[in-house]
C-alpha cells in the first residue's frame, strides 16, 4: 500500500468525519487526488461510506509491498 494511503487511513482513524479538503491539505495534495486514494481504499474494503467507517478485522491488514 502507498504510504499517503497509509497516511489517509491513520488520519480518518483519529477523525472519521475528516473532510477530504482537510486532508488534502495536510498532506500538500489535491482534493481530487485523495478523493481517488479513497476510492481505491473503499474498493479494496478497508473503508466504508462517506463519513469513513474503518474496516478492522484480520483479513484487511495494512501490508507493505
Amino acid at each position: 500500500m502507498l504510504q499517503i494511503k497509509k497516511k489517509i487511513l491513520d488520519s480518518i482513524k483519529q477523525d472519521p468525519m475528516i473532510s477530504q479538503d482537510e486532508l488534502a491539505s495536510k498532506y500538500q495534495s489535491s482534493r481530487s487526488t485523495i478523493a481517488g486514494h479513497i476510492r481505491n481504499l473503499k474498493k479494496k474494503g478497508y473503508i466504508l461510506g462517506k463519513k469513513y467507517l474503518m474496516v478492522c478485522h484480520a483479513q484487511k491488514t495494512m501490508k507493505q509491498p
